[in-house]
């Protein structure tokens, strides 16, 4: 993970094999890895800004809540797209 002040760059090991399972600008996603899922921590969700399908690398508006979580190879980080539908508050 690399980036600047307000976004961060994901480098992917594949591709999402069709356009159901990518990553489109505007989707929300979080960051996560062994330890993540383990300790039950909930950060905030950063939103995909831009994919670029030829080098694996997806753009992220926002920085992870830690530092560390995602960069250990061995802790199987994962890139974990949230669907989710808009709900006026009529509706609640």
């Amino acid at each position: 993970m690399t980036g600047d002040d307000d976004t961060t760059t994901v480098s992917v090991e594949h591709w999402a094999r069709d356009d159901r399972f990518g990553l489109k600008t505007g989707d929300w996603v979080e960051i996560v890895d062994d330890d993540y899922v383990l300790l039950g921590k909930a950060h905030k969700l950063l939103q995909v800004t831009e994919g670029r399908i030829t080098d694996l690398l997806s753009v992220l508006k926002g920085k992870p809540e830690t530092n560390d979580v995602g960069t250990d190879a061995e802790k199987n980080p994962l890139l974990r797209r949230w669907d989710h539908g808009h709900k006026s508050s009529s509706t609640l």
